[in-house]
């Protein structure tokens, strides 16, 4: 990777005064074109927005005539007998960087000029804004190289335009034009050449000086989409709106809603209260699998074998009040999000394993007496997240009247622990 301290050539980064965040290509002489430096200035240029402290809505632009021509096919070509190898070595840093850019929790606007062809469309593809200016031509072109396309392509162009759409563009290899990228889907809107950059510049100031929390989850609820059970997501909607509810921009907001004024947003937003709390209290949980058919398959692979063993000996701790071992399943770092529908007490966030089993599992067993029937497993990511469904059916310990309530268990896990659980009823009927 290129050092930090040598000046850029290719792509550059910088955080303005008001959270904005300029990521430019900056090799206009080139067309932009990618090669080597290209990949790995990219990637000091990602890793500084990722760091950037305040960052608050990240804008890519490329100066020049041309967004990108995509990769430097000279110096992919000049040793024919290294080329996948030098292709390898590009794409694989290349791609990192995008899955980066792509995980930011703020919103981002690309600005589209002139030739945009090639794996640089995916600086474009995950943009939550694309303007266009009116001299575009867009093109994948990998067909006419005989290779499949890079830059994300095949994930987001169906889900942009169509699979009909998506085939015409990387089998077809069609070249589009402003007013049809428009048209498409791929764009937002199209603007004369020399309003580009204001206009997309104005764009980023709007998001930069918007709720930030707010739009990067709705940032990550869509880009999150495809794929999840519909039930799944209505309790990570839930969660969300629960959790945003108490931060400083949603009281501003609504403030500003009921006062007939323009909202003045922070970008700050710190989730709601831990619980107090000490001594140990059990939660009782069945950790028997569901009925054949909805529970964890016989033939899951290594990954989804993993984090259902993981969860089924977490539900076993709990069940016994085994302390030591709920502490050999949590990672160090984990972190608890006990969301919507928990009494506001017990609820917001707990941070290690401490917090979790003490000030979170404890301190809800202190209040109530209830069985956690799980009822449907939900393996995502290859083994590293899991959404169990179920029912908590009890009572509360005060004065004994009824407890039920349908949840959800959403973990993730980094190798043998688990490292996060954002725990969701659907109502607040734990009383």
């Amino acid at each position: 990777m290129v050092a930090t301290h040598r000046a850029p050539e290719r792509v550059a980064f910088a955080l303005e005064d008001d959270g904005l965040g300029r990521l430019r290509l900056i090799a206009p002489e080139r067309r932009n074109a990618i090669d080597l430096r290209w990949v790995d200035e990219l990637a000091v240029a990602v890793a500084e927005a990722r760091a950037a402290h305040g960052l608050r809505a990240l804008l890519i632009t490329a100066e020049g005539p041309a967004f990108t021509v995509g990769g430097d096919l000279r110096f992919i070509v000049e040793d024919p007998a290294r080329v996948a190898e030098r292709l390898d070595a590009m794409i694989a840093p290349f791609h990192a960087a995008l899955g980066d850019l792509g995980e930011l929790d703020v919103p981002i606007v690309t600005a589209v000029q002139g030739a945009a062809a090639g794996g640089g469309l995916g600086l474009a593809w995950l943009a939550d804004v694309v303007l266009v200016a009116e001299d575009l031509k867009l093109t994948t072109a990998f067909d006419r190289l005989g290779l499949s396309g890079d830059g994300n392509s095949s994930w987001w162009l169906p889900r942009l335009v169509g699979l009909r759409r998506a085939q015409e563009l990387l089998v077809g290899g069609r070249l589009l034009g402003a007013e049809e990228a428009v048209a498409w889907g791929i764009a937002t809107r199209s603007v004369p050449v020399a309003e580009l950059e204001a206009a997309a510049l104005a764009e980023a100031r709007r998001l930069a000086a918007g709720p930030t929390r707010a739009l990067g989850r709705m940032r990550r609820l869509l880009r999150e989409a495809d794929g999840r059970d519909v039930r799944v997501r209505l309790v990570e909607e839930a969660a969300a709106m629960r959790e945003l509810a108490r931060t400083p921009d949603a009281q501003e907001g609504l403030r500003a809603f009921g006062e007939r004024r323009a909202p003045r947003f922070t970008g700050a937003g710190v989730p709601g209260p831990v619980a107090e709390g000490g001594g140990p209290a059990v939660v009782t949980v069945d950790a028997a699998p569901a009925e054949s058919g909805t529970g964890p398959a016989a033939d899951q692979g290594e990954g989804e074998a993993a984090i259902v063993g993981l969860v089924r000996r977490l539900y076993a701790a709990l069940a016994a009040g085994d302390e030591a071992a709920l502490r050999e399943l949590l990672a160090p770092g984990f972190e608890g999000r006990l969301a919507a529908g928990m009494p506001d007490d017990l609820g917001g966030v707990r941070s290690g394993p401490d917090a979790m089993i003490h000030d979170g599992w404890w301190a809800i067993g202190r209040r109530f007496a209830v069985l956690a029937e799980p009822e449907r497993w939900i393996v995502g990511d290859g083994g590293d997240s899991l959404t169990v469904l179920g029912t908590y059916r009890g009572r509360a310990r005060e004065d004994d009247r009824p407890v039920e309530a349908a949840f959800a268990h959403v973990f993730r896990r980094d190798g043998d622990r688990l490292v996060a659980l954002e725990q969701v009823t659907d109502t607040a009927r734990w009383g």
